[in-house]
Protein backbone atom coordinates (compact mmCIF):
# COMPACT_ATOMS: atom_id res chain seq x y z
CA UNK A 1 0.00 0.00 0.00
CA UNK A 2 1.74 3.64 -0.44
CA UNK A 3 1.00 6.23 1.53
CA UNK A 4 -0.54 9.22 0.29
CA UNK A 5 -0.01 12.27 2.19
CA UNK A 6 -2.82 15.07 2.14
CA UNK A 7 -4.14 18.25 3.78
CA UNK A 8 -7.37 16.94 5.66
CA UNK A 9 -9.73 20.02 5.85
CA UNK A 10 -12.52 18.67 7.76
CA UNK A 11 -13.86 15.34 9.26
CA UNK A 12 -17.64 15.03 8.20
CA UNK A 13 -19.74 12.82 10.17
CA UNK A 14 -22.18 10.79 7.82
CA UNK A 15 -25.95 11.78 7.89
CA UNK A 16 -28.23 8.92 8.31
CA UNK A 17 -31.40 9.58 6.21
CA UNK A 18 -33.37 7.03 8.35
CA UNK A 19 -33.37 8.99 11.56
CA UNK A 20 -32.29 12.42 10.00
CA UNK A 21 -29.79 12.40 12.21
CA UNK A 22 -25.88 12.66 11.89
CA UNK A 23 -24.19 10.07 13.37
CA UNK A 24 -22.05 11.03 16.63
CA UNK A 25 -18.97 9.20 15.48
CA UNK A 26 -19.22 5.37 17.14
CA UNK A 27 -20.09 3.82 13.99
CA UNK A 28 -20.43 4.43 10.54
CA UNK A 29 -18.42 5.89 8.22
CA UNK A 30 -16.97 9.45 8.30
CA UNK A 31 -15.67 11.36 5.05
CA UNK A 32 -12.69 13.85 5.15
CA UNK A 33 -12.34 16.74 2.60
CA UNK A 34 -8.82 16.76 1.87
CA UNK A 35 -6.86 18.55 -0.81
CA UNK A 36 -4.16 17.63 -2.72
CA UNK A 37 -0.35 18.78 -1.52
CA UNK A 38 1.04 19.06 -4.96
CA UNK A 39 1.17 22.59 -5.64
CA UNK A 40 0.58 21.92 -9.17
CA UNK A 41 -3.26 20.08 -8.29
CA UNK A 42 -4.39 21.49 -4.95
CA UNK A 43 -7.91 19.85 -5.98
CA UNK A 44 -10.26 18.72 -3.49
CA UNK A 45 -11.51 15.90 -2.94
CA UNK A 46 -13.12 13.46 -0.50
CA UNK A 47 -12.00 10.56 1.25
CA UNK A 48 -14.42 8.24 3.02
CA UNK A 49 -13.51 5.85 5.62
CA UNK A 50 -15.55 2.86 7.26
CA UNK A 51 -15.64 2.40 10.97
CA UNK A 52 -13.55 -2.03 10.63
CA UNK A 53 -15.57 -3.55 13.28
CA UNK A 54 -13.19 -6.39 13.46
CA UNK A 55 -12.20 -7.97 16.54
CA UNK A 56 -8.34 -6.39 16.41
CA UNK A 57 -9.23 -3.18 16.78
CA UNK A 58 -6.77 -1.72 19.69
CA UNK A 59 -7.17 -0.98 22.83
CA UNK A 60 -5.62 2.03 24.45
CA UNK A 61 -3.71 2.21 27.56
CA UNK A 62 -6.61 2.34 30.09
CA UNK A 63 -8.21 -0.90 28.25
CA UNK A 64 -10.52 1.49 25.90
CA UNK A 65 -11.33 -0.21 22.54
CA UNK A 66 -9.96 2.29 19.82
CA UNK A 67 -12.08 3.00 16.59
CA UNK A 68 -10.26 2.03 13.86
CA UNK A 69 -11.70 3.30 10.38
CA UNK A 70 -10.38 1.86 7.48
CA UNK A 71 -10.10 3.67 3.57
CA UNK A 72 -12.85 2.71 1.38
CA UNK A 73 -13.00 4.99 -1.82
CA UNK A 74 -12.66 8.58 -2.82
CA UNK A 75 -14.70 10.86 -4.71
CA UNK A 76 -14.91 12.87 -7.19
CA UNK A 77 -12.36 10.85 -9.16
CA UNK A 78 -9.77 12.73 -11.52
CA UNK A 79 -10.51 12.94 -15.40
CA UNK A 80 -8.17 12.19 -17.92
CA UNK A 81 -8.51 13.21 -21.19
CA UNK A 82 -7.04 10.97 -24.53
CA UNK A 83 -4.20 13.10 -25.86
CA UNK A 84 -4.53 11.89 -29.59
CA UNK A 85 -1.54 12.46 -32.92
CA UNK A 86 -1.82 15.83 -34.04
CA UNK A 87 -3.04 14.34 -37.71
CA UNK A 88 -5.59 12.72 -35.92
CA UNK A 89 -6.81 16.56 -34.18
CA UNK A 90 -6.21 18.02 -37.74
CA UNK A 91 -8.51 15.78 -39.51
CA UNK A 92 -11.64 15.41 -36.80
CA UNK A 93 -11.74 17.91 -33.78
CA UNK A 94 -15.43 16.36 -33.33
CA UNK A 95 -14.04 12.90 -32.76
CA UNK A 96 -11.59 13.97 -30.24
CA UNK A 97 -14.38 16.44 -27.69
CA UNK A 98 -16.80 13.12 -28.49
CA UNK A 99 -14.20 10.28 -27.62
CA UNK A 100 -13.30 12.42 -24.21
CA UNK A 101 -16.50 12.69 -23.59
CA UNK A 102 -17.13 9.29 -23.26
CA UNK A 103 -13.99 8.52 -22.04
CA UNK A 104 -15.45 10.53 -18.80
CA UNK A 105 -18.70 9.07 -18.98
CA UNK A 106 -16.87 5.33 -18.73
CA UNK A 107 -14.81 6.74 -15.74
CA UNK A 108 -17.66 7.87 -14.03
CA UNK A 109 -18.81 4.74 -14.05
CA UNK A 110 -21.61 5.44 -16.87
CA UNK A 111 -21.30 2.15 -18.79
CA UNK A 112 -24.39 2.17 -20.86
CA UNK A 113 -23.96 5.50 -22.20
CA UNK A 114 -20.03 5.43 -22.96
CA UNK A 115 -20.53 2.50 -25.71
CA UNK A 116 -22.88 4.80 -27.67
CA UNK A 117 -20.27 7.89 -27.29
CA UNK A 118 -17.71 5.99 -28.60
CA UNK A 119 -19.50 4.48 -31.69
CA UNK A 120 -20.25 8.14 -32.21
CA UNK A 121 -16.82 9.32 -32.00
CA UNK A 122 -15.77 6.38 -34.41
CA UNK A 123 -18.60 7.77 -36.76
CA UNK A 124 -17.27 11.50 -37.22
CA UNK A 125 -13.45 9.86 -37.40
CA UNK A 126 -14.68 7.97 -40.26
CA UNK A 127 -17.30 10.58 -41.93
CA UNK A 128 -14.00 13.38 -41.39
CA UNK A 129 -11.73 10.95 -42.80
CA UNK A 130 -13.77 10.00 -46.37
CA UNK A 131 -14.11 14.19 -46.66
CA UNK A 132 -10.38 15.06 -46.48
Amino acid sequence: MVAHFVNILFLLNTYCCITNNFRKGLLGGKELLCKCPRNSCESLFFAVYEFDNHPHNFKDNDGNIQMVYVYKYSYPKGKTKIKFQEEIQDISQQFVDVYNQASIAEQEGLHLICGVGYRKALEHLIKDFIIS
